[in-house]
């Protein structure tokens, strides 16, 4: 989110744009009108709730947390048992937890509803998505193209919300060959696919 807010305001320093999971501000406040993401968003506005997330998330030394890492990704080894000791750890830092909720709470303020014409993120883009997403709509990914005029939209169906995780070699791969200069390649692994400018590729 703040990546997409940096291109949205500060396009000078700027050159290209890599999202991983995370919804155009547009696209999101769109798709918050339908019961479907509404559901999907519950713990966006639990987090905003005072005190009471923090109490939940840090029980049993972060066990609620653990649990998530270690069942939601797809690909059961997302998460090293050593990576969820290095998340628990950071979180348990005085203040930390607060700090990252302050993440959600902060969507309450106004200037998170930008104006359709403060929207317009016009930097080379590439939005990887995983369909499996337990938190967001594949439908966040359509019809950006009013706010992401030059956008390559590459879906995962095998992938979950931590689509870095999950599916690390093709989402470096891509990463590189975007920053390089290289055409995303249209593969044609489950649907046809389309590579034109806008169109969602399934990789």
């Amino acid at each position: 989110m703040i990546a997409w807010h940096l291109a949205m305001h500060h396009s000078l320093v700027v050159e290209k744009l890599i999202i991983l999971n995370a919804p155009h501000p547009a696209a999101y406040w769109r798709e918050m009108h339908s019961w479907r993401q509404l559901l999907k968003s519950w713990y966006v506005f639990f987090f905003q709730v005072p005190e009471l997330p923090e109490q939940v998330l840090a029980a049993g030394d972060f066990d609620l947390l653990a649990r998530l890492l270690r069942r939601q990704p797809i690909h059961r080894e997302a998460f090293t048992p050593d990576d969820v000791r290095r998340y628990t750890q950071a979180l348990a830092q005085p203040g930390a937890l607060t700090a990252a909720l302050n993440y959600y709470r902060a969507l309450r303020h106004p200037a998170q509803r930008a104006p359709h014409e403060k929207a317009l993120v016009n930097v080379p883009t590439l939005l990887l998505w995983g369909e499996c997403d337990a938190y967001l709509s594949p439908r966040l990914t359509e019809n950006l193209n009013t706010w992401v005029p030059n956008l390559c939209v590459v879906r995962f169906p095998d992938v979950s919300h931590w689509v870095q995780n999950d599916a690390p070699e093709r989402v470096n791969r891509l990463m590189i060959d975007f920053l390089r200069g290289v055409p995303i390649p249209a593969l044609d692994v489950s649907a046809p696919q389309r590579s034109a400018t806008g169109a969602a590729i399934r990789l």
